[in-house]
């Protein structure tokens, strides 16, 4: 696709679209992921198409991880629906190298600024909400946001920190530019947006991971060539500072984290729980000896939750969980070792692509986003809920297109 091709009023409102989409409920966001993959597997006719993407090592990874979860399905202990249903759910990982490789590298930047735009106006509507100026505040438009629960709105806690970061990526790229200084100060001006709005949300995951994801944007800005030492000290300074205001500069961030170490201190292991870093550090407990049990070959795919309610009591809380809210536990539970060094291959490939063979002065974006992806997978199970998975990984697939190209901004 040429670049007068980009610039066609539909391929503008595609993108639009596309960015916007992700803070969609799941019912709008999976029939787009899938029907991208499968434009994405007709364009593979073309001449040398499938050839070019077997270059990439990225997608050889995810694929050695879906076939190896799906052979652990033959020996499970679970039920076939949630084996079948897991196998679904992980090939989804595939659907990143298929669409990323033929979309627009231009097209793909463009959907990923709108969905920076997009964050920066959903943490502007949390804001409003803490202070009690949200229009009405239960209408069915905000339920997939602000007035989302459960995993919707962890996820949308997530998605928060990952638009600010690729908020401040934009800035930095604008700031490379000569007279880029407006553009520099509208991207920040959004960053600070979707980072006001997560500060003012009730979920603790975005906060933990935005951290990561400035260390890892700093690593562009201390690594650029031609940069002097002193530049460089300063910027690791900056990002110092900025990880710092986000861990303390909210009282209520500090609040929930607080509350989060007490839950720890008062945990016992014998005991019933009921709150939830109880509840994780039992879970977590159980799914270490389940996977001691079985470090090869794994329980099978699906096994998890049939082997989580033969050790708590039945009547308990514990007993409603389905999910040992961790990938990396679930995947070595189910799947074994061999599964989760699998994964970890195909994350590390994936997030490190936009390295290969070109100079850089910021982070990739798929650098960003497989680092949310990682990081956030210690505390939720991000590619077993779909709720998570497909925004992820439709996030993803634009960085891939977007660092498909070798240039310096």
């Amino acid at each position: 696709m040429n670049q007068a091709r980009r610039e066609t009023p539909a391929g503008v409102v595609a993108a639009f679209c596309a960015g916007w989409s992700i803070f969609l409920p799941i019912g709008v966001k999976y029939p787009l992921l899938l029907g991208a993959a499968v434009w994405g597997l007709w364009q593979l006719r073309q001449p040398d198409s499938l050839l070019r993407l077997r270059n990439e090592s990225a997608p050889g990874w995810a694929l050695m991880f879906w076939a190896w979860s799906a052979i652990t399905a033959l020996w499970s202990t679970g039920p076939w629906q949630e084996a079948a249903a897991q196998v679904g759910l992980y090939s989804l990982l595939l659907c990143v190298p298929v669409i990323g490789h033929h979309m627009s590298p231009g097209w793909a930047h463009r959907a990923l600024r709108h969905f920076c735009i997009a964050a920066g106006v959903v943490g502007g509507l949390f804001w409003l909400d803490s202070l009690l100026l949200l229009p009405a505040p239960d209408a069915w438009i905000w339920r997939s946001t602000v007035s989302a629960n459960g995993n919707q709105r962890i996820v949308t806690s997530l998605l928060l920190a990952l638009g600010c970061a690729l908020a401040l990526r934009e800035a930095v790229l604008a700031r490379l530019h000569p007279h880029g200084i407006g553009a520099t100060l509208a991207w920040g001006a959004v960053a600070c947006t979707a980072a006001v709005g997560l500060a003012s949300q009730d979920r603790r995951t975005g906060m933990v991971v935005l951290p990561v994801l400035l260390m890892l944007l700093g690593i562009g800005l201390v690594l650029a060539p031609h940069v002097s030492l002193t530049q460089r000290a300063t910027r690791v300074l900056g990002v110092a500072l900025c990880c710092f205001a986000v861990g303390l500069g909210t009282p209520s961030v500090r609040e929930r984290f607080a509350e989060g170490f007490g839950e720890i201190a008062r945990y016992t292991a014998t005991s019933d729980v009921a709150d939830s870093w109880g509840m994780r550090l039992r879970m977590a407990e159980q799914s270490l000896q389940m996977a001691t049990e079985r470090p090869v070959t794994g329980h099978g795919l699906g096994s998890w939750t049939a082997l989580w309610v033969q050790r708590v009591p039945p009547a308990s809380l514990l007993a409603e969980q389905r999910t040992p809210h961790n990938e990396y536990l679930l995947v070595a539970v189910q799947t074994g070792l061999p599964g989760v060094a699998l994964l970890l291959a195909a994350i590390w490939t994936h997030g490190l692509r936009g390295f290969h063979n070109r100079p850089f002065s910021v982070a990739p974006a798929s650098l960003l986003v497989w680092g949310a992806l990682a990081w956030a997978g210690l505390f939720n199970v991000v590619l077993r809920d779909a709720k998570f998975a497909v925004p992820l990984l439709m996030l993803a697939a634009l960085a891939w297109s977007c660092d498909r190209e070798q240039r310096e901004h």
